[in-house]
């Protein structure tokens, strides 16, 4: 299965609380929920952003964040495959309708798409619920992608081995795999940062997600720097299934 993640931000002259309702009430049950997509689209996800945390503490000595991003929801569209996708972006309804209804409710320069696949990563108590975060990473520049996934997954092990109370927190980990190519062209967006690490994680609170946060980025550093912290952020969500 294939899924498309997109970090929107809302249109200028709109609030926060305007900006969900109309996402979950007006474009995706009314707008999007209105048409028969013959199972190209098997699963549509809304998560509406209610907090989030950028950059590291020692950016305000260098000029402030490096990265911030008025984010209000990620949406994950799913579908069987390739093909399947797609018919879903040629569909003359969204040409016609979906897309053009983005303008209403997101500032499409600010949009940021991924296509990849879902990878679920062994927890050591897995278990549903929790609190569900998005963690974007950037890796350094001066080391590869196969490098920055082995430095990456050795390090959250090690963050879990090292504490039982935060091993019990986790409950659930996504690796959001990516894809050769994306449809950022679809939104227009003008983002250019890309982003090596993409983890959904579910804790049992939003406490103890920091405290792993700070963990791994700690021997982050100690490690060489492996992630760019400063340009790094995660998100908290609510998440609505529309479809």
């Amino acid at each position: 299965m294939i899924k498309q993640m997109a970090v929107a931000t809302r249109r200028p002259g709109m609030t926060h609380t305007e900006y969900v309702d109309y996402v979950k009430h007006i474009h995706g049950y009314q707008i999007t929920c209105g048409h028969e997509w013959n199972g190209n689209l098997c699963k549509y996800n809304q998560n509406y952003v209610y907090d989030g945390v950028y950059g590291q503490k020692k950016d305000v000595l260098t000029g402030g964040y490096q990265v911030v991003y008025e984010s209000d929801s990620i949406t994950e569209l799913y579908f069987p495959d390739e093909q399947s996708m797609g018919a879903v972006f040629s569909d003359p309804y969204v040409a016609s309708v979906v897309g053009p209804d983005g303008q209403n409710f997101s500032d499409l320069s600010k949009s940021r798409s991924f296509i990849v696949t879902e990878e679920e990563v062994e927890v050591p108590y897995p278990a549903e619920g929790g609190f569900k975060v998005y963690y974007f990473l950037k890796k350094n520049d001066e080391i590869s992608e196969d490098e920055f996934r082995k430095l990456w997954f050795e390090t959250h092990k090690q963050v879990l081995d090292s504490s039982k109370v935060l091993a019990q927190a986790l409950k659930r980990f996504v690796n959001n795999v990516q894809l050769e190519g994306n449809n950022a062209d679809y939104f227009g967006s003008k983002e250019s940062l890309h982003y090596s690490g993409l983890a959904t994680l579910w804790f049992s609170t939003i406490q103890a997600f920091r405290q792993y946060q700070q963990e791994f980025e700690q021997r982050s550093i100690d490690k060489g720097g492996f992630v760019d912290l400063s340009k790094s952020y995660a998100l908290f969500v609510d998440e609505n299934n529309i479809l």
